[in-house]
């Protein structure tokens, strides 16, 4: 590309989001189906293949969405763009043994018995672990754990994700070692479901041949301020969803609630969890946070997504607490949390058993605030983690309410109001705002995803925030690196699906016409998924597949020209797997 078709593109960039924000303002809402951006006529593509650095540039998924900010961005992709994209077909399926809730992983040059390979790690909810040759689509794999039972024997729910429940959390690997880390939930079948008898199990593999280095049993208590007694993790009513994380030698593996059998997960005392443990050394006792220790709930979920962190803490959101007896009005709830329930909660990594939190404490009803309608309507915050906006001291996040907080990362105020612009009925009476029921849309799900664009002379300094929640449709958002502030743009002519869509993005740093936005979702019609290729700057869809089958929130993982995605799901007459999807040579 030219240096004068960059700054006419920057510019053309900087006019679409000014004129977009100026509709917004006008309309109290952005264009329902509008381009942000108009790409100059040429091909796309001619910067990327030929670029002279496609050959050393890293690849590597290492962890769930992409790094510990969790913006969902591989910035390194030089096969596929907007105008290639067209010819993506699935290329095989690699066949696993289970579900698969976690996020597919990418090594790049790992040296194998095979020789030297590029692998994709998958977690199942059988206790299994693969590693298969990420450049062979179906081929079987080069390593499995799993078949006799290393890793622990799974237990079985009824709720929620039906079926075998062993490996839920992403793992993550540590490419200085070598090493990857998972959680397995061990179970021992003698026991019924409703009653489980297990253990939650900490593993260090070694990427390169699956063999185990190092396990520990995952145990800790804290002490209760008001009874000045310890409570105590126990593994057999908590899950760990939420993906693990690697940062400053410590692995962080989190926890919340988990149904058993028929069992609904209120039904036991669980609370939400964080334990620390040394990467090189899990014998070492951990760190140990409970949301809640005085009372229960307050889980560690976020459908999926890791804590987020930097170099000086960790970020994470929690679901509702659980008052015993429950209230049956909102003024019998509290009107701020007791412990660290819906809540976005920071932990210093100086300090990790001490945490500073946010709520939502604004009028709602006559009777009480946003936090206890919250609370009474089990609408947790917990179901979306935050993201760290890159280059700058915010964050964003929100939750079931379908309200977007976006907060000061050291002091967790908010920097300006809470941004309510997903689609909403009329106010209820006696209502200063509306917040989202719990069996209604949009709830959000996972985590947003992050792209800045190109800035050239001329170009505004604007990074682009995608949500895609249940019950509604695709939004964009811009912030803006010079006041801080978080808008919305544009909306995507995209369906209404379930759940919402499950985010990624690729691009070739930071060039806009090689910003894919990719996102799966589980379709209406059939329980089938979907796979979604949009430009990240126009919203327009490029490219879509149909799946026979999804796990619900499965992250799209994208690396060296491939996209893979778990097609995987309880529904009868389908085979679990990993779909690649490539352009054909």
């Amino acid at each position: 590309m030219s240096r004068a078709r960059g700054v006419r593109q920057a510019r053309s960039f900087q006019s679409a989001l000014l004129a977009l924000a100026a509709c917004s303002a006008c309309h109290g809402e952005a264009p329902k189906t509008s381009p942000l951006v108009v790409i100059e006529a040429g091909p796309c593509a001619d910067s990327l293949t030929s670029s002279s650095d496609a050959g050393v540039l890293s690849h590597a998924v290492l962890t769930e969405h992409n790094d510990i900010a969790r913006t969902g961005a591989t910035l390194t992709e030089t096969a596929l763009d907007t105008c290639s994209v067209a010819g993506l077909s699935e290329l095989g399926t690699y066949a696993v043994d289970g579900e698969v809730y976690a996020q597919p992983l990418y090594a790049e040059d790992v040296a194998t018995e095979g020789g030297t390979k590029n692998l994709l790690l998958v977690a199942t909810m059988a206790d299994s672990l693969f590693a298969f040759d990420a450049d062979a689509p179906g081929s079987p794999p080069l390593w499995q754990l799993g078949q006799d039972h290393e890793l622990g024997v799974p237990a079985f729910s009824a709720r929620n994700v039906a079926g075998n429940n062993g490996i839920l959390a992403t793992p993550v690997i540590d490419s200085s070692t070598g090493t990857v880390y998972v959680v397995s939930r061990d179970c021992d079948p003698n026991y019924p479901p409703e009653v489980p008898h297990c253990m939650q199990r900490l593993f260090a593999i070694e990427l390169a041949n699956g063999q185990i280095e190092r396990s520990i049993d995952i145990a800790g208590s804290v002490i209760s301020a008001a009874s000045a007694m310890p409570t105590f993790f126990d593994p057999n009513l908590h899950w760990s969803r939420s993906a693990l994380l690697l940062q400053q030698g410590k692995v962080f593996v989190s926890f919340g609630s988990g149904p058993n059998g028929n069992a609904h997960e209120e039904d036991f005392p669980f609370h939400g969890w964080l334990f620390g443990y040394s990467a090189s050394d899990l014998s070492t006792p951990p760190s140990v946070y409970c949301s809640t220790p005085d009372f229960g709930g307050g889980a560690i979920w976020q459908s999926g997504n890791g804590p987020a962190a930097d170099d000086s803490a960790i970020y994470f959101a929690t679901g509702n607490g659980i008052h015993q007896p429950t209230p049956a009005a909102p003024a019998d709830f509290p009107t701020m949390p007791q412990g660290d329930e819906d809540s976005i909660v920071r932990l210093s990594l100086a300090a990790p058993s001490s945490s500073t939190h946010y709520w939502d404490d604004r009028p709602y009803q006559a009777d009480g605030n946003v936090f206890q309608y919250m609370e009474k309507n089990d609408i947790d915050l917990g179901t979306a983690g935050p993201l760290l906006i890159p280059d700058s001291s915010r964050l964003i996040s929100g939750g079931k309410s379908g309200i977007l907080y976006v907060l000061d990362r050291l002091t967790l105020r908010p920097t300006q109001d809470p941004l309510e612009v997903f689609t909403a009925p009329a106010l209820a009476q006696g209502q200063t705002k509306y917040i989202y029921s719990y069996d209604g849309g949009p709830q959000l799900h996972g985590s947003p995803v992050f792209f800045h664009p190109e800035v050239e002379d001329g170009g505004a300094d604007t990074g682009l925030i995608f949500y895609w929640p249940a019950l509604d449709r695709l939004k964009s958002f811009t912030y803006d690196y010079q006041t801080g502030i978080v808008s919305p743009l544009a909306t995507a002519d995209v369906p209404l699906v379930a759940s919402g869509g499950v985010l990624s993005l690729s691009a070739h740093g930071a060039r806009s016409s090689s910003a894919i936005l990719w996102a799966s979702a589980i379709d209406a019609d059939d329980g089938g998924g979907h796979l979604w290729a949009l430009s990240a700057t126009t919203l327009a869809r490029l490219w879509d597949s149909k799946l026979p089958a999804w796990a619900k929130f499965a992250v799209p993982t994208v690396a060296a020209g491939r996209v893979y995605l778990a097609s995987t799901s309880s529904k009868p007459g389908t085979v679990p797997g990993i779909a690649v999807f490539g352009l054909s040579p």
